[in-house]
């Protein structure tokens, strides 16, 4: 049974409260793989797998709670880091793209991060067309004109 009320989520807490992560983690694990629509044991396991290093579990974990809330952009962004921290930089775009696509206030800082994330993937003419919308947006903004010479220059990925 994994619904409200689950021995898994029970356990889990106890876990937690005595200090072991990973016996926590297994059982959110166990639970979410019944029921993988529990949009808070999947956050609450991609917490403790992140806090693991486990990114890679993480990521999985919390790309089940993007599935259920697309127009967060904190998961989004969080979304975006752990691929990064895995090597996955093809996904970290992904995430990167659903970011700007949900309009956040600062519309060059999710620009110049998708262009970087574009460049750590490998895609130089995409981190330039992001890179330079950002300085459009703001164009004495630092680390995007960094990014831009980087690119321009041939430099190495960050």
């Amino acid at each position: 049974y994994a619904g409200q009320a689950s021995a898994y989520t029970f356990l889990a807490q106890i876990h937690e409260r005595n200090g072991d992560a990973r016996a926590a983690a297994d059982e959110l694990a166990k639970h979410v793989a019944i029921n993988e629509n529990d949009d808070a044991a999947n956050l609450k396991l991609a917490v403790l797998l992140d806090s693991l290093g486990d990114k890679g579990a993480a990521a999985e974990a919390l790309e089940r709670v993007v599935y259920i809330y697309p127009y967060d952009a904190s998961l989004h962004t969080k979304l975006a880091e752990l691929y990064a921290a895995t090597g996955n930089h093809e996904k970290a775009v992904l995430a990167r793209e659903a970011l700007v696509a949900l309009e956040p206030v600062d519309q060059a800082e999710a620009r110049y991060q998708l262009a970087l994330a574009h460049f750590q993937a490998g895609n130089r003419e995409a981190a330039r067309r992001e890179v330079l919308r950002a300085l459009e947006i703001a164009p004495n903004f630092e680390r995007a004109q960094e990014l831009l010479l980087r690119i321009r220059g041939g430099g190495s990925r960050p």
